[in-house]
């Protein structure tokens, strides 16, 4: 999805940073051994993406980009 899209996605709240986010984690579990491209990798976000699909449900997003991986 383009950045305008996932954003649209989650101001209609038909997806929300934590499946974003789990969908992230999930995927790259899968290839980054292989791969090695990430640098910092934080699982832990998860944390990070609840407190984002609060503030886009309050209607409260912190700018266009809140929540994105």
């Amino acid at each position: 999805m383009s950045l305008a899209e996932l954003a649209d996605a989650y101001a209609s709240r038909s997806l929300s940073p934590v499946e974003v986010v789990k969908g992230v984690i999930t995927h790259a579990e899968a290839v980054n051994g292989s791969i090695n491209a990430l640098f910092c990798f934080r699982p832990n976000s998860i944390a990070d993406a609840r407190q984002s699909e609060a503030r886009w449900k309050a209607n409260a997003a912190l700018g266009p980009l809140d929540g994105f991986p």
